[in-house]
Protein backbone atom coordinates (compact mmCIF):
# COMPACT_ATOMS: atom_id res chain seq x y z
CA UNK A 1 0.00 0.00 0.00
CA UNK A 2 2.76 2.43 0.92
CA UNK A 3 4.68 1.66 -2.28
CA UNK A 4 1.56 2.37 -4.33
CA UNK A 5 0.89 5.63 -2.47
CA UNK A 6 4.50 6.84 -2.42
CA UNK A 7 3.98 9.82 -4.82
CA UNK A 8 0.95 10.97 -2.83
CA UNK A 9 2.85 10.62 0.46
CA UNK A 10 5.74 12.73 -0.84
CA UNK A 11 3.27 15.42 -1.94
CA UNK A 12 1.25 15.20 1.29
CA UNK A 13 4.21 15.92 3.57
CA UNK A 14 5.05 19.04 1.59
CA UNK A 15 8.52 17.91 0.48
CA UNK A 16 10.53 20.83 -0.99
CA UNK A 17 10.79 20.57 -4.80
CA UNK A 18 14.56 20.09 -4.64
CA UNK A 19 14.15 16.97 -2.51
CA UNK A 20 11.14 15.26 -4.12
CA UNK A 21 13.03 12.77 -6.29
CA UNK A 22 15.45 11.71 -3.55
CA UNK A 23 12.67 11.47 -0.95
CA UNK A 24 10.53 9.24 -3.17
CA UNK A 25 13.43 6.90 -3.92
CA UNK A 26 14.40 6.72 -0.25
CA UNK A 27 10.85 5.95 0.88
CA UNK A 28 10.27 3.22 -1.71
CA UNK A 29 13.31 1.29 -0.59
CA UNK A 30 12.54 1.79 3.12
CA UNK A 31 8.95 0.62 2.60
CA UNK A 32 10.32 -2.67 1.26
CA UNK A 33 12.16 -3.09 4.57
CA UNK A 34 9.04 -2.83 6.76
CA UNK A 35 8.53 -6.64 7.05
CA UNK A 36 12.09 -6.97 8.34
CA UNK A 37 11.49 -4.26 10.96
CA UNK A 38 8.38 -6.10 12.14
CA UNK A 39 10.21 -9.44 12.25
CA UNK A 40 13.11 -8.01 14.26
CA UNK A 41 10.78 -6.32 16.75
CA UNK A 42 8.95 -9.60 17.34
CA UNK A 43 12.20 -11.52 17.81
CA UNK A 44 13.65 -8.93 20.19
CA UNK A 45 10.40 -9.02 22.21
CA UNK A 46 10.80 -12.80 22.54
CA UNK A 47 14.31 -12.30 23.92
CA UNK A 48 13.05 -9.71 26.44
CA UNK A 49 10.27 -12.06 27.48
CA UNK A 50 12.99 -14.60 28.28
CA UNK A 51 14.68 -11.96 30.50
CA UNK A 52 17.44 -11.51 27.91
CA UNK A 53 17.86 -7.91 26.79
CA UNK A 54 21.53 -8.34 25.86
CA UNK A 55 21.07 -10.54 22.80
CA UNK A 56 18.93 -7.97 20.92
CA UNK A 57 21.54 -5.34 21.84
CA UNK A 58 24.34 -7.44 20.34
CA UNK A 59 22.29 -8.18 17.23
CA UNK A 60 21.32 -4.56 16.61
CA UNK A 61 24.90 -3.49 17.38
CA UNK A 62 26.18 -5.70 14.56
CA UNK A 63 23.40 -4.42 12.28
CA UNK A 64 24.38 -0.80 13.05
CA UNK A 65 28.00 -1.52 12.15
CA UNK A 66 26.80 -3.04 8.86
CA UNK A 67 24.60 -0.01 8.24
CA UNK A 68 27.42 2.47 8.85
CA UNK A 69 29.83 0.51 6.64
CA UNK A 70 27.27 0.34 3.83
CA UNK A 71 26.56 4.08 4.17
CA UNK A 72 30.25 4.79 3.59
CA UNK A 73 30.19 2.45 0.60
CA UNK A 74 26.89 3.46 -1.01
CA UNK A 75 26.88 7.19 -0.18
CA UNK A 76 30.54 8.05 0.21
CA UNK A 77 32.24 5.80 -2.36
CA UNK A 78 29.45 5.16 -4.89
CA UNK A 79 27.66 8.51 -4.51
CA UNK A 80 24.15 7.04 -4.45
CA UNK A 81 22.78 9.72 -2.09
CA UNK A 82 19.35 9.00 -0.53
CA UNK A 83 19.10 5.71 -2.42
CA UNK A 84 22.37 4.57 -0.85
CA UNK A 85 21.18 5.53 2.62
CA UNK A 86 17.98 3.54 2.15
CA UNK A 87 19.81 0.51 0.74
CA UNK A 88 22.18 0.52 3.71
CA UNK A 89 19.28 0.68 6.17
CA UNK A 90 17.20 -2.08 4.58
CA UNK A 91 20.22 -4.37 4.15
CA UNK A 92 21.13 -3.89 7.82
CA UNK A 93 17.53 -4.62 8.84
CA UNK A 94 17.59 -7.85 6.86
CA UNK A 95 20.87 -8.81 8.50
CA UNK A 96 19.42 -8.11 11.97
CA UNK A 97 16.56 -10.56 11.36
CA UNK A 98 18.91 -13.27 10.09
CA UNK A 99 21.25 -12.77 13.06
CA UNK A 100 18.38 -12.82 15.57
CA UNK A 101 17.03 -16.08 14.14
CA UNK A 102 20.45 -17.73 14.28
CA UNK A 103 21.01 -16.38 17.79
CA UNK A 104 17.61 -17.58 19.00
CA UNK A 105 18.30 -21.09 17.70
CA UNK A 106 21.80 -21.19 19.18
CA UNK A 107 20.58 -20.23 22.66
CA UNK A 108 18.52 -23.43 22.98
CA UNK A 109 15.41 -21.59 24.13
CA UNK A 110 13.11 -24.48 23.13
CA UNK A 111 11.21 -22.00 20.96
CA UNK A 112 10.57 -23.64 17.60
CA UNK A 113 8.14 -22.57 14.90
CA UNK A 114 6.31 -25.39 13.12
CA UNK A 115 3.86 -25.15 10.26
CA UNK A 116 0.99 -25.88 12.63
CA UNK A 117 1.98 -22.83 14.69
CA UNK A 118 1.13 -20.60 11.75
CA UNK A 119 -2.57 -21.48 11.90
CA UNK A 120 -4.61 -18.61 13.40
CA UNK A 121 -5.82 -19.30 16.94
CA UNK A 122 -8.74 -17.02 17.91
CA UNK A 123 -7.94 -17.03 21.64
CA UNK A 124 -4.31 -16.08 21.13
CA UNK A 125 -5.14 -13.51 18.46
CA UNK A 126 -7.74 -11.96 20.75
CA UNK A 127 -5.22 -11.55 23.57
CA UNK A 128 -2.61 -10.08 21.24
CA UNK A 129 -5.04 -7.65 19.61
CA UNK A 130 -6.53 -6.55 22.93
CA UNK A 131 -3.15 -5.22 24.01
CA UNK A 132 -1.50 -4.68 20.64
CA UNK A 133 -4.08 -2.55 18.83
CA UNK A 134 -4.14 0.28 21.43
CA UNK A 135 -0.32 0.18 21.58
CA UNK A 136 -0.11 0.32 17.77
CA UNK A 137 -2.54 3.24 17.58
CA UNK A 138 -0.66 4.95 20.41
CA UNK A 139 2.66 4.68 18.56
CA UNK A 140 0.90 5.60 15.33
CA UNK A 141 -0.39 8.82 16.86
CA UNK A 142 3.14 9.80 17.83
CA UNK A 143 4.37 9.16 14.30
CA UNK A 144 1.43 11.09 12.85
CA UNK A 145 2.40 14.01 15.08
CA UNK A 146 5.98 13.82 13.76
CA UNK A 147 4.64 13.74 10.22
CA UNK A 148 2.49 16.84 10.74
CA UNK A 149 5.43 18.66 12.31
CA UNK A 150 7.52 17.68 9.28
CA UNK A 151 4.82 19.04 6.98
CA UNK A 152 4.73 22.32 8.93
CA UNK A 153 8.53 22.60 8.74
CA UNK A 154 8.60 21.74 5.03
CA UNK A 155 6.26 24.63 4.28
CA UNK A 156 8.64 27.00 6.08
CA UNK A 157 11.38 26.37 3.51
CA UNK A 158 14.38 24.15 2.94
CA UNK A 159 16.46 25.49 5.87
CA UNK A 160 13.77 24.91 8.50
CA UNK A 161 12.82 21.58 6.93
CA UNK A 162 16.44 20.42 7.14
CA UNK A 163 16.78 21.69 10.72
CA UNK A 164 13.62 19.98 11.96
CA UNK A 165 14.46 16.74 10.15
CA UNK A 166 17.95 16.72 11.65
CA UNK A 167 16.77 17.46 15.18
CA UNK A 168 14.03 14.81 14.96
CA UNK A 169 16.71 12.23 14.10
CA UNK A 170 18.83 13.38 17.03
CA UNK A 171 15.84 13.29 19.37
CA UNK A 172 15.18 9.68 18.32
CA UNK A 173 18.75 8.88 19.37
CA UNK A 174 18.57 10.84 22.62
CA UNK A 175 15.26 9.16 23.52
CA UNK A 176 16.81 5.69 23.50
CA UNK A 177 17.01 5.72 27.30
CA UNK A 178 13.35 6.58 28.06
CA UNK A 179 12.19 4.27 25.27
CA UNK A 180 14.27 1.39 26.62
CA UNK A 181 12.93 2.08 30.11
CA UNK A 182 9.40 1.71 28.75
CA UNK A 183 10.25 -1.68 27.22
CA UNK A 184 11.98 -2.72 30.45
CA UNK A 185 9.00 -1.73 32.58
CA UNK A 186 6.66 -3.69 30.30
CA UNK A 187 8.75 -6.88 30.45
CA UNK A 188 9.60 -6.82 34.16
CA UNK A 189 6.13 -5.72 35.22
CA UNK A 190 4.55 -8.57 33.26
CA UNK A 191 6.87 -11.06 34.96
CA UNK A 192 6.19 -9.70 38.45
CA UNK A 193 2.47 -9.26 37.88
CA UNK A 194 2.22 -12.81 36.58
CA UNK A 195 3.91 -13.99 39.77
CA UNK A 196 1.45 -11.98 41.87
CA UNK A 197 4.13 -9.54 43.06
CA UNK A 198 2.38 -6.22 42.62
CA UNK A 199 4.73 -4.37 44.97
CA UNK A 200 7.75 -5.34 42.90
CA UNK A 201 5.94 -4.32 39.72
CA UNK A 202 5.25 -0.87 41.15
CA UNK A 203 8.87 -0.60 42.30
CA UNK A 204 10.02 -1.35 38.75
CA UNK A 205 7.86 1.52 37.52
CA UNK A 206 9.21 3.90 40.18
CA UNK A 207 12.86 3.05 39.53
CA UNK A 208 12.51 3.25 35.75
CA UNK A 209 10.81 6.65 35.94
CA UNK A 210 13.54 7.90 38.28
CA UNK A 211 16.22 6.84 35.80
CA UNK A 212 14.30 8.42 32.89
CA UNK A 213 13.69 11.75 34.64
CA UNK A 214 17.28 12.07 35.88
CA UNK A 215 18.55 11.25 32.39
CA UNK A 216 16.09 13.74 30.89
CA UNK A 217 17.30 16.53 33.16
CA UNK A 218 20.96 15.81 32.42
CA UNK A 219 20.49 15.60 28.65
CA UNK A 220 18.40 18.80 28.66
CA UNK A 221 21.17 20.75 30.41
CA UNK A 222 23.76 19.21 28.07
CA UNK A 223 21.84 20.14 24.92
CA UNK A 224 21.40 23.73 26.10
CA UNK A 225 25.17 23.93 26.47
CA UNK A 226 26.36 22.09 23.35
CA UNK A 227 23.43 22.16 20.91
CA UNK A 228 25.21 24.37 18.30
CA UNK A 229 28.29 22.13 18.27
CA UNK A 230 26.20 18.95 18.35
CA UNK A 231 24.07 20.01 15.39
CA UNK A 232 27.06 21.54 13.61
CA UNK A 233 28.75 18.15 13.62
CA UNK A 234 26.04 16.91 11.23
CA UNK A 235 25.20 20.11 9.34
CA UNK A 236 27.68 22.60 7.89
CA UNK A 237 25.11 25.18 6.79
CA UNK A 238 25.14 28.00 9.39
CA UNK A 239 21.44 28.78 8.90
CA UNK A 240 20.46 25.15 9.50
CA UNK A 241 22.62 25.04 12.65
CA UNK A 242 21.01 28.23 14.00
CA UNK A 243 17.47 27.06 13.27
CA UNK A 244 18.16 23.58 14.61
CA UNK A 245 19.69 24.93 17.82
CA UNK A 246 16.53 26.86 18.67
CA UNK A 247 14.33 23.86 17.93
CA UNK A 248 16.54 21.49 19.94
CA UNK A 249 16.68 23.74 23.01
CA UNK A 250 12.89 23.81 23.35
CA UNK A 251 12.15 20.27 22.16
CA UNK A 252 14.72 18.65 24.47
CA UNK A 253 12.56 19.35 27.55
CA UNK A 254 10.39 16.53 26.24
CA UNK A 255 13.13 14.12 27.37
CA UNK A 256 12.12 14.82 30.98
CA UNK A 257 8.36 14.35 30.69
CA UNK A 258 8.25 11.72 27.93
CA UNK A 259 10.13 9.29 30.16
CA UNK A 260 7.28 9.46 32.68
CA UNK A 261 4.42 8.60 30.34
CA UNK A 262 6.49 6.06 28.38
CA UNK A 263 7.19 4.11 31.59
CA UNK A 264 3.56 4.35 32.65
CA UNK A 265 2.44 3.09 29.22
CA UNK A 266 4.71 0.05 29.54
CA UNK A 267 3.32 -0.60 33.03
CA UNK A 268 -0.31 -0.31 31.92
CA UNK A 269 0.29 -2.56 28.89
CA UNK A 270 1.79 -5.27 31.12
CA UNK A 271 -1.47 -5.30 33.10
CA UNK A 272 -3.56 -5.46 29.93
CA UNK A 273 -4.58 -1.80 30.19
CA UNK A 274 -2.89 -0.48 27.06
CA UNK A 275 -6.03 1.56 26.32
CA UNK A 276 -4.74 4.13 28.84
CA UNK A 277 -1.59 4.69 26.78
CA UNK A 278 -3.76 4.95 23.69
CA UNK A 279 -6.02 7.54 25.32
CA UNK A 280 -3.35 9.88 26.64
CA UNK A 281 -1.36 9.82 23.39
CA UNK A 282 -4.41 10.57 21.25
CA UNK A 283 -5.39 13.47 23.51
CA UNK A 284 -1.85 14.86 23.61
CA UNK A 285 -1.51 14.73 19.82
CA UNK A 286 -4.98 16.05 19.05
CA UNK A 287 -5.08 18.80 21.67
CA UNK A 288 -1.48 19.99 21.97
CA UNK A 289 1.30 18.50 19.82
CA UNK A 290 -0.12 19.14 16.34
CA UNK A 291 -2.27 22.28 16.89
CA UNK A 292 0.38 23.74 19.20
CA UNK A 293 3.16 23.26 16.66
CA UNK A 294 1.02 24.75 13.91
CA UNK A 295 -0.07 27.80 15.90
CA UNK A 296 3.42 28.55 17.23
CA UNK A 297 4.97 28.04 13.80
CA UNK A 298 2.59 30.60 12.30
CA UNK A 299 3.04 33.03 15.18
CA UNK A 300 6.86 32.92 15.07
CA UNK A 301 8.06 32.58 11.50
CA UNK A 302 11.65 33.65 12.19
CA UNK A 303 12.57 30.98 14.77
CA UNK A 304 11.82 27.31 15.48
CA UNK A 305 12.20 27.65 19.27
CA UNK A 306 8.47 28.22 20.04
CA UNK A 307 7.42 25.40 17.70
CA UNK A 308 9.54 22.94 19.67
CA UNK A 309 7.66 23.74 22.89
CA UNK A 310 4.57 21.86 21.67
CA UNK A 311 6.11 18.41 22.19
CA UNK A 312 7.05 18.74 25.89
CA UNK A 313 3.66 20.35 26.57
CA UNK A 314 1.99 17.31 25.01
CA UNK A 315 4.09 15.01 27.19
CA UNK A 316 3.12 16.97 30.31
CA UNK A 317 -0.56 16.33 29.52
CA UNK A 318 0.18 12.61 28.96
CA UNK A 319 2.11 12.39 32.23
CA UNK A 320 -0.73 14.02 34.19
CA UNK A 321 -3.30 11.62 32.70
CA UNK A 322 -1.06 8.64 33.53
CA UNK A 323 -0.55 9.75 37.14
CA UNK A 324 -4.30 10.23 37.64
CA UNK A 325 -5.13 6.85 36.04
CA UNK A 326 -2.47 5.05 38.09
CA UNK A 327 -3.63 6.65 41.35
CA UNK A 328 -7.27 5.74 40.78
CA UNK A 329 -6.56 2.16 39.67
CA UNK A 330 -3.98 1.57 42.38
CA UNK A 331 -6.46 2.58 45.09
CA UNK A 332 -8.86 0.00 43.65
CA UNK A 333 -6.19 -2.69 43.90
CA UNK A 334 -5.99 -3.15 40.15
CA UNK A 335 -2.23 -3.68 40.29
CA UNK A 336 -2.26 -6.28 43.05
CA UNK A 337 -3.29 -8.98 40.62
CA UNK A 338 -2.98 -9.79 36.93
CA UNK A 339 -6.29 -9.96 35.11
CA UNK A 340 -6.13 -11.93 31.86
Amino acid sequence: VLLALCPQIVALIGTPAEAVEGTAAYLRICFVGIPFIAAYNILSAIFRGLADSRSPMYVIGVACIINIALDFLFIGHMGLGPVGAALGTVTAQTASVALALVWLKSRRTNIHVKRSDLRPQPEVLGSILKIGVPVAVQDGCIQVAFMFITVIANHRGLVDAAAVGLVEKMISFLFIVPSSMGATVSALTAQNAGAGKGDRARQVLKDAMTISVVYGCLITVLMWLVAPAFIGFFAKNAAVVTAGTGYMRSYIFDAIFAGIHICFSGFFAAYGKSYIGFAHNVLAVALIRVPGAWLLSNAYSDTLFPMGIASPCGSILSAVICVVAFTVLNRRGAFDRLVA
